[in-house]
């Protein structure tokens, strides 16, 4: 699995991850309004929850005021609309969702602040983007320089004598062969296969193996399983809920070419998983 091309790819379009955590105190400056009349909104609160941390569909839940009213907001953790993400302050907590600090004022509603000089104030999306530039600088291709690569030169003996054929007088004695009696075999591609022809894949999970460099139907039957969940639970559009069980057993059948075996078992799938 290519997991640094994955991730190049991930960050390449904005997906920079915030590296939120519940019981944090954030200052979010979010951009709203319409071509014409952007505007930057100021809004500061409490983390009380964070879902799926680290991941593209991940978001996370700020509890704090606005003119007066207590409300709760639900932001990705990949907004692009995000301007500056400042840390006000960290406070010490022991569960990683805070619900229970709705029902509280006061005194009940106030934390330990465990935040140093060095954290507060600083800017959570320039500590994404940062992060997102090492990711593409890790996933960058090396390239070979020229003065490395030695010239191929070919050994040719010498003292072979020269030859010249003289196609008006002489004759081959072997028969030439005809090509249309020659049977057409149809060989397996040598860099790469059609994956849709798999139970549960298609054209956009093809489309995603093959930029993770599973691209042969023996690669997707080597891939083991966690693998493959990994690769379909960080992809753009959701392929979680896929299952690809039966996955080894087709992809053995398809590299083999046994296309019959593979459409019999095929029409016994529900779903790429045996039917219930």
């Amino acid at each position: 699995m290519n997991t640094p091309r994955l991730k190049s790819i991930r960050a390449a379009k904005w997906y920079h991850i915030l590296p939120v955590k519940a019981g944090q105190m954030l200052e979010i400056h979010e951009t709203v309004g319409e071509e014409g009349n952007l505007r930057t909104w100021k809004f500061k609160g409490l983390v009380i929850k964070v879902k799926k941390p680290n991941h593209i569909d991940g978001t996370f839940t700020i509890r704090g005021k606005a003119a007066g009213q207590t409300i709760e907001k639900i932001y990705p953790l990949s907004f692009s609309k995000f301007e500056k993400v400042l840390v006000v302050d960290n406070y010490k907590v022991r569960r990683s969702k805070l619900y229970y600090i709705r029902d509280k004022v006061g005194k009940d509603a106030k934390f330990k602040s465990i935040a140093t000089a060095q954290d507060k104030g600083v800017d959570l999306l320039e500590l994404a983007i940062e992060e997102a530039k090492k990711i593409q600088e890790a996933a960058a291709p090396v390239v070979e320089s020229s003065d490395d690569v030695a010239p191929e030169t070919t050994d040719a003996p010498q003292d072979a004598p020269q030859t010249t054929e003289n196609t008006d007088t002489v004759e081959s004695d072997t028969p030439a062969q005809d090509e249309a009696a020659t049977p057409a075999v149809d060989t397996p591609p040598s860099e790469s296969d059609d994956l849709t022809k798999i139970e549960w894949i298609g054209p956009k999970i093809n489309e995603l193996l093959h930029t993770a460099g599973i691209s042969t139907y023996a690669a997707l039957g080597d891939t083991d399983a966690d693998t493959i969940k990994w690769i379909l639970e960080s992809a753009e559009w959701n392929f979680a809920t896929h299952d690809p069980t039966t996955r080894p057993q087709q992809s053995k059948m398809a590299a083999e070419w046994k296309w019959d075996e593979l459409k019999t078992l095929q029409d016994e799938l529900d779903g790429g998983k045996p039917a219930a």
